[in-house]
């Protein structure tokens, strides 16, 4: 990130990274849940928690950050 800061980015925006059968991740399955193939595979727990100590750490830069989803697109097999 420091990176990205010294380029003077002040957002970054990330397509979904909800837990999803596809590689788009536009069909969410969970939208509670990171999906594990963008963090810890196998492990949903653990890829939430690393999701919001990258948060926490784009917050404490002063960085803005973007998540897209779409809520009315879910995948056939989510609770939703």
């Amino acid at each position: 990130m420091d990176y990205l800061q010294e380029l003077g980015v002040t957002t970054i925006y990330f397509n979904p990274i909800f837990d999803s059968p596809s590689n788009h991740k536009y069909d969410g399955r969970d939208y509670r849940q990171v999906d594990d193939n963008l963090a810890v595979v196998g492990d949903l727990s653990a890829s939430n928690e690393l999701f919001e100590q990258f948060a926490a750490a784009v917050e404490a830069r002063g960085m803005n950050l973007i998540l897209d989803g779409v809520p009315n697109h879910s995948s056939s097999d989510s609770p939703f």
